[in-house]
């Protein structure tokens, strides 16, 4: 597998971990928004601001914990294909007689 083809496959894998992290997040602030003013013009209560800290943490945390985990995971892959890569490599010797190297 040459590099750009790897960098194709990685560059994927990224986008979906991203897209089910912030698409699992923006369907959490859908639902439940309204506790820290999510979408609202108008000043925050004391218990959204408590709340909007709250969902602040703890989107953090998500996110940082779905990057660990792609990383890992990208990680995991090119380690895979690149045992696979030497698992599958065959080296052909010809010489200038056709003789097999080990006949030499």
């Amino acid at each position: 597998m040459n590099r750009q083809h790897k960098k194709g496959i990685i560059n994927q894998i990224s986008k979906r971990f991203q897209t089910t992290m912030i698409g699992s997040l923006a369907r959490f602030e859908d639902a439940f928004g309204y506790l820290w003013g999510h979408n609202s013009d108008k000043p925050l209560t004391d218990k959204q601001l408590e709340f909007l800290e709250s969902w602040d943490y703890v989107r953090t945390s998500i996110l940082n914990h779905g990057n660990n985990q792609m990383r890992e995971a990208i990680d995991e892959i090119i380690d895979h294909i690149e045992k696979e890569q030497e698992l599958y490599r065959y080296h052909f010797l010809i010489n200038k007689n056709n003789q097999r190297s080990e006949d030499l």
